[in-house]
Formats: C-alpha cells, sequence, structure tokens
C-alpha cells in the first residue's frame, strides 16, 4: 500500500517531513476542529508476577539471604523495580497482544468492529516466516467468538479492517506512529497494539529488568483526549547500546546463519546513548511547537513521558535535563551547587557542573562518549559471546574483531578531527590508544590484546581494568547527577514535572521494551492529579535499541474520563496478579512444567496453534465487565466514529 511505504521513507529517513502526506488507504478524515487523539489505552501484563526479592533469587553467583537481600535492595532503590510481570509457559508477545485488544473493547465497552486500521509494533521475533500482526488478529476474533457464544459479551471484531501493518522494531513501531500520525494531522481510526517479552539470559543481572505484557492504543480524529500536535522529533546515532550479534560460519553453502538468543546489554555506556538521544528528539520537538528545552519554564507547562527500561533511568534522565538547564540558568547553577555543597551527607564539593575538557555543551559530550563506545564495545561484545558459551570458536571470533580493529583505528582518528581534540588529557587518551594499535601489528594480536589496547580509551563497566579519560568523565557526571538529584531545588522540579506518575505502573511490571513508552502515558493518565492532566501538555518521547529516539507533543483535553477508566482497569490489574517464586520462575524458563503447579494461561500457543483455556477466559472477562461497571458510573455503549 502506498501509505505503508511512506510511513517506511518516514523511518528511513527519507523524503521531507512537509512531502509526507497520507495515502488513501488510511482512510483519512478530518472533522473540523478534531485531530489525531488517543481516546483510549489499556494493558495486559499477564497474571503472573515475581518480586524484586525473589527476582534476584534467579541470579548466578546471589548466596545467602543477606547477599539476596542486598541486591533486592539495589533493584528497588537503584532501579526502581518492585516486581516483574512474567509470560507463563505458552504466553507468547501474540497471546499478550489478544488479550489487550480485548481487554480495551470490554474496558471501554465499545466495538472493535469500528476499527479501521490495526498497527502491530513488536520486538520480540516469532517466526520469522510469519506475519505476527495476522496472528494477532485471529487471536482476537478467537477470543471475541468465546466471549460471544459463552459469556453475551459482544466486543465485535477485526474481520473487517482495511490495513494491517506488522513491524518488529522497539521505537520505530511504537511513537514513531504516534509521531507520524501527528505529523499528517489526521486519521482513521487506528488500534496501535505494541507487545513484547523482554527476556535475558536466565541467571544474569540483565534478567532483573526483564518484564512481560502488551498495550492497547486507540486514535482517532477527534476533539478531545490525547490530542497530538503536529510537532515532533527525532534523533539516531549510528552507534551500538543493545547489541544481537549474527554468526554467519565460514560455509555459507546452506544459507543458513544463527542470532544470539539474548541481547549483550552496555550497562552505563547504554545510559549516556539513552539519555542524549532522547534530549536530542525532545528538543526537536520543542524547536518546531517555538518552544525552548532551554528553561526552567518547561517544568511549569510539560510533562516528560519517556521510555522505560526501569525507573531508575528515568530519574536519572530528568536529573541530567535539569544539568543542562544549570548550564543556561546561572541562577540555577548556584542555587543547586551550594545545596549540594551545603549537604552534610556530600562526598564531593563542586565549584562549577563537570565538564570534559574543551567542550561547551552536553551535547557534544555524549557525542563523543557514544561514538568512542562504539568503537570499543563490539569488540568487547564478541568476548562475551566466546565466555558465555554463545559462539564456541574463539579463533573466528578473534580474526573478525582483527577485521573491526583495523576499521576503528581510522574511526578514531576521524572522531578526533570531528570534535577538535588537538592536545590535553583526552587527546593524549586517543593518541596513546592508536599507537598501541599500530605497535602490536593488528594481523598479529590476539582478542584479549585488541581490546586491552582500547582500554585506555574506554572500557565497558563490567571489563574495566584500567581508567582513561572518558571513564573518569562519565563517573564524575553520573556521581554529580546524582548529587543533583539530592537537592531540594531539584526535587521541587522534579515534582513540578510530574513524570513520576508515569512510573508508578511500569515499576511493578518492568520493561516491556516497544510497549514501555506507552505503559508510562498510561500510568501518568491514570496517576496523575486532576489539575495537572487539564494543563501540562505532554513531551511523549521513544527510544529504540538502534539509539533512535522520537518524540511527539500531546495536548491532553477533557482527558479525565479516560483516566478514571485507567485508574478501575489497574485496580483489576492488581486483582487478578497471582505472585510466583524464585523456583517456579526457573521452571517457567526452563519450560519445567510438572514443577510449576500455578495456573494454565487463558490463551497460550502450542507450536504454531493457539489453545484457549475457555473457562478461564470468560470468568476473567466476565470478571473484568463487572469491575468495570461496579467501580465507576455506567457509560453507554459509545460507537467510534470513523
Amino acid at each position: 500500500m502506498a501509505w505503508e511505504q511512506e510511513f517506511l521513507n518516514f523511518n528511513s529517513g527519507e523524503g521531507k517531513e512537509e512531502d509526507i502526506e497520507f495515502g488513501a488507504g488510511m482512510n483519512s478524515k478530518h472533522n473540523g476542529d478534531a485531530m489525531p487523539s488517543i481516546v483510549g489505552m489499556s494493558y495486559y501484563a499477564g497474571e503472573l508476577r515475581i518480586t524484586a526479592d525473589e527476582k534476584v533469587k534467579t541470579i548466578d553467583g546471589i548466596i545467602g539471604e543477606e547477599a539476596a537481600a542486598k541486591e533486592a535492595s539495589k533493584v528497588k532503590k537503584g532501579l526502581g523495580i518492585i516486581s516483574n510481570s512474567v509470560a507463563n509457559v505458552g504466553e507468547t508477545p501474540i497471546t499478550a497482544a489478544a488479550i489487550a485488544a480485548v481487554k480495551f473493547a470490554v474496558t471501554y465497552n465499545i466495538s472493535l468492529s469500528d476499527v479501521k486500521d490495526v498497527v502491530i509494533s513488536t520486538e520480540s521475533p516469532n517466526d520469522g516466516s510469519k506475519n505476527n500482526g495476522v496472528s494477532v488478529v485471529n487471536a482476537v476474533n478467537m477470543i471475541s467468538r468465546v466471549l460471544k457464544d459463552n459469556a453475551g459479551i459482544d466486543v465485535g471484531n477485526l474481520s473487517r479492517i482495511e490495513s494491517l501493518f506488522h513491524n518488529q522494531s522497539a521505537c520505530v513501531g511504537g511513537v514513531a506512529w504516534i509521531s507520524y500520525l501527528a505529523k499528517n494531522k489526521t486519521c482513521s481510526t487506528t488500534l496501535l497494539i505494541t507487545t513484547d517479552d523482554a527476556k535475558y539470559k536466565l541467571g544474569s543481572v540483565a534478567d532483573e529488568t526483564g518484564g512481560f505484557g502488551a498495550t492497547a492504543t486507540l486514535i482517532k480524529s477527534d476533539t478531545s483526549g490525547l490530542i497530538l500536535l503536529p510537532y515532533t522529533g527525532r534523533s539516531q546515532s549510528d552507534v551500538v547500546d543493545f547489541f544481537k550479534p549474527i554468526s554467519v560460519p565460514d560455509d555459507e553453502t546452506t544459507g543458513m546463519a544463527s542470532i544470539s538468543k539474548y541481547p549483550i546489554v552496555f550497562g552505563q555506556y547504554s545510559l549516556f546513548v539513552y539519555m542524549g538521544q532522547t534530549y536530542k528528539a525532545g528538543r526537536e520537538a520543542l524547536r518546531k511547537e517555538n518552544e525552548s528545552f532551554d528553561s526552567t519554564k518547561f517544568f511549569d507547562d510539560y510533562v516528560i513521558i519517556l521510555h522505560v527500561p526501569y525507573p531508575g533511568l528515568v530519574r536519572k534522565t530528568i536529573g541530567n535535563f535539569v544539568t543542562h538547564f544549570m548550564r543556561i540558568d546561572g541562577s540555577l547553577k548556584e542555587r543547586i551547587l551550594s545545596e549540594i555543597n551545603s549537604n552534610p551527607k556530600a562526598t564531593e564539593k563542586y565549584v562549577d557542573i563537570p565538564r570534559l575538557e574543551g567542550f561547551d555543551s552536553q551535547e557534544k559530550e555524549f557525542g563523543l562518549i557514544e561514538e568512542v563506545g562504539d568503537v570499543v564495545l563490539r569488540l568487547e561484545a564478541e568476548k562475551e559471546l566466546v565466555l558465555r558459551g554463545d559462539v564456541h570458536k574463539e579463533d573466528e571470533i578473534s580474526k573478525n574483531s582483527r577485521e573491526i580493529a583495523e576499521i576503528k583505528q581510522n574511526r578514531l582518528l576521524e572522531i578526533m578531527g570531528k570534535y577538535g581534540i588537538k592536545e590535553g588529557r583526552l587527546a593524549s587518551a586517543f593518541n596513546k590508544t592508536i599507537d598501541n594499535l599500530e605497535t602490536m601489528k593488528l594481523k598479529g594480536g590476539t582478542l584479549d590484546q585488541l581490546i586491552d589496547a582500547f582500554s585506555p580509551l574506554y572500557t565497558n563497566q563490567d571489563m574495566r581494568k584500567k581508567k582513561g579519560h572518558l571513564n573518569e568523565f562519565e563517573d564524575v557526571i553520573s556521581n554529580f547527577n546524582s548529587a543533583v538529584r539530592s537537592t531540594k531545588t531539584y526535587k521541587e522540579l522534579y515534582t513540578k514535572l510530574g513524570t513520576e506518575y508515569s512510573l508508578t505502573v511500569p515499576s511493578s511490571i518492568a520493561n516491556i521494551y516497544t510497549g514501555s513508552s506507552f505503559l508510562a502515558l498510561a500510568s501518568y493518565v491514570a496517576n496523575a492529579d486532576e489539575e495537572m492532566l487539564r494543563r501540562k501538555k505532554i513531551l511523549f518521547m521513544g527510544y529504540g535499541s538502534g539509539a533512535e529516539s522520537f518524540s511527539t507533543v500531546i495536548q491532553p483535553k477533557d482527558a479525565l474520563r479516560m483516566r478514571d477508566i485507567l485508574r478501575n482497569a489497574d485496580l483489576f490489574e492488581k486483582e487478578s496478579v497471582t505472585y510466583i517464586d524464585a523456583n517456579q520462575y526457573n521452571s517457567i524458563r526452563k519450560k519445567e512444567l510438572d514443577s510449576l503447579r500455578i495456573k494454565e494461561p487463558m490463551l497460550k500457543e502450542v507450536g504454531r496453534e493457539l489453545k484457549i483455556n475457555e473457562p478461564r477466559l470468560v470468568e476473567y472477562f466476565v470478571k473484568l465487565k463487572r469491575h468495570m461497571v461496579n467501580s465507576s458510573e455506567t457509560h453507554p455503549k459509545q460507537k467510534v466514529q470513523t
């Protein structure tokens, strides 16, 4: 379809933004003052949860109650995660998406038959030859038939949709769609479903953040709800921050290749990439609205809703934004520095904001960190693959690493020229690294030698052996961020901003990849007070693991009914949860079914087939419908205007 190609061009950066228009296939319709608007949201995160206290017991190396308690405290205070949603055996992104869509219809008492376009966004692969979007639509219609036949609940179906679009990218598929609709200022009745199972290697620290779930968002041309304004931003960098290597054997006659099952994450480096990209995307959206991201007035007028891998990262990012404002607002800087230095618990005094030598902006500092980190991290990722057994032939990896290093040597010189690095400690670190590579005679170097050669310049937090200048700066600015967030002024600004409301739901579900930003938006609408929801615009931002961020400005208008529905649905979600322990979690991940002793899921995938547990499914939705009627005023069934 023409509109599908337009969207793909939009996301690949082809063409000018002002040239992008909806194709006829999108059923474009503009009703007077109506704009694309989110008129309803819902989410489903399965029925299983595991608390942080239990989940840390599954991490390799956690031995004894004292060690587990210490790790759990770190997860709850540092990451901000209280519990994680867990996919039961047989539950997949497809089953979660289908239940989320039907839950949306029951929650808002609408008919899915009025939906014209369906967008399915996920980062979790199912079957490379299978269209996940078709699978979700089929599952929704299966559930619809069961509910109508067994409970008299008629949610309609998706059999009359005019377009179905499925894409598999964390950021592009979610907030980018919102940005796309906002740019065009009109849309058909679109159901946007995001769905993922964020699994990491069992027993790894990264698995502390993994969650499972789906969101369903209805967007149509309207004069109320969460109105999508045509002010959008985008930023991306060609760097690695989330690594899933593909291994191709020397014998390529079969055409087969293998991809790492679980991603490799890069800790503090990814934090800096995330902060830099979201800042630039947000600034671009505000620039188009003739608003400034350079004044604390921003905190009076806006709420920031971010992609939430874990709440702690969002809080650190807001701290970074405040540091940015401090560079511009001298009185704010003076006030916060005074509060830091007068704190009796402060471990360090500051006469100014820490800066990277010779740099005048955070954007340049973060840009340098991104680009230099990219030089090194691919090498370290390959070594980790060897260490954890995903790749068995270290000699092949070493050969590939040497080839990468030869390319990266020239890349370091390019970075030096781009950022004007000519003298001082930073230049010395660059030159030393390049000298090491040249002296070592690359083709004879081992993988360890190559990594060691880069270490003086930049080393992954998990493999830190030496400290280079960028390492020092990362630590200093991170410590400063923490100090800023401890001050009274920062806490007042953060409270005024309202972002904390967006972290309430994610803190109990954790990371759901593609749906993370939408879960945060639903959380904000459900938890914000009436005055804030009426007054503040929303700077809505997504982030993708390809170092890409999208942003859109949203104007809430008459959104209180949506708030009440989300609050009541959230209460039901909490009442429907079953908590599991560490042993049950391990059994689920290893699929040791005999030891589970937990209830079967309502909908599960068995091979390529979907199996519905009809009694449990009907019971769930009957209870949901009764809950929504009893806990709020009864709303007449609404027809979605198209």
